[in-house]
């Protein structure tokens, strides 16, 4: 939000006379040498230092596929790599964490969500019967700082929750949990995913008989805001495992 400038020109005017009362009461003082412009960035040389980094770093760098820097709304640095163009999608992983993360913030500021000392059994009522004892205390906050218990992430368990049509949900609680929550930080996709349904849940009874997806909550309250185009956003399920996947050539959630 920019400050209203309402009031700024009686101010504005009072410490101009201000500072002419001051020069002409004491004696002037030394002047200053200006500092010097600064050089304007050499944005080709950072481009290269970047790809210089990530060649000669370690082999997860090597999947980076585009670097882009951007100075005050302007593109400074569109460094593209693994035969990767500016049209393309890509699968942005765990960033949606973050952007889930906003989200839940929103929501708990509009009263959406109660708070993050919610437990599980207040955040997730319809899952009631497929909670254990030892996942009823587990709160949001400790969904959202992986520390709730769910197992870190095992490949043959990933494929078990996200490769199937079906509602994950009630498998990732009935799996249960790999240690007692709030011990420890455990990295768990499947965890993670839960927040997202806390926030689905949640729109069902703040909206009542025509709640919005997570997706049209995103939309409303970041997407179009920060002007990130989502029409035609596809929010079928498509799994890894599809060919329809690697077709995939606008915004998906």
């Amino acid at each position: 939000s920019i400050p209203s400038r309402h009031g700024w020109g009686p101010l504005l005017a009072l410490a101009l006379i201000l500072a002419v009362l001051v020069s002409c009461s004491t004696p002037a003082e030394p002047r200053r040498t200006p500092r010097p412009a600064e050089a304007a960035a050499d944005y080709a040389a950072i481009e290269t230092a970047i790809e210089n980094k990530i060649s000669s770093g370690s082999l997860a760098l090597s999947t980076i596929d585009a670097v882009l820097v951007s100075v005050d709304g302007e593109a400074k640095v569109a460094h593209y790599r693994n035969g990767s163009k500016p049209e393309d999608a890509l699968h942005v992983w765990s960033v949606t964490k973050s952007v889930v993360s906003a989200l839940i913030g929103i929501a708990i500021n509009e009263k959406v969500i109660s708070g993050l000392d919610a437990t599980l059994p207040e955040l997730l009522p319809r899952y009631q019967k497929y909670l254990t004892a030892e996942e009823k205390s587990i709160t949001l906050r400790q969904l959202m700082s992986m520390t709730a218990g769910f197992p870190s992430d095992e490949l043959d368990k990933i494929d078990k929750v996200f490769e199937q049509r079906t509602d994950p949900i009630p498998s990732i609680l009935t799996d249960g949990l790999g240690m007692p929550p709030g011990e420890a930080f455990g990295y768990s996709n499947t965890g993670a995913h839960l927040v997202s349904a806390v926030l689905r849940e949640a729109l069902v009874r703040a909206d009542g008989d025509d709640p919005r997806s997570v997706l049209e909550y995103a939309r409303e309250k970041l997407f179009d805001p920060l002007e990130i185009d989502t029409s035609g956003a596809e929010e079928n399920r498509v799994l890894l495992g599809d060919p329809a996947y690697d077709a995939l050539t606008r915004f998906d959630w």
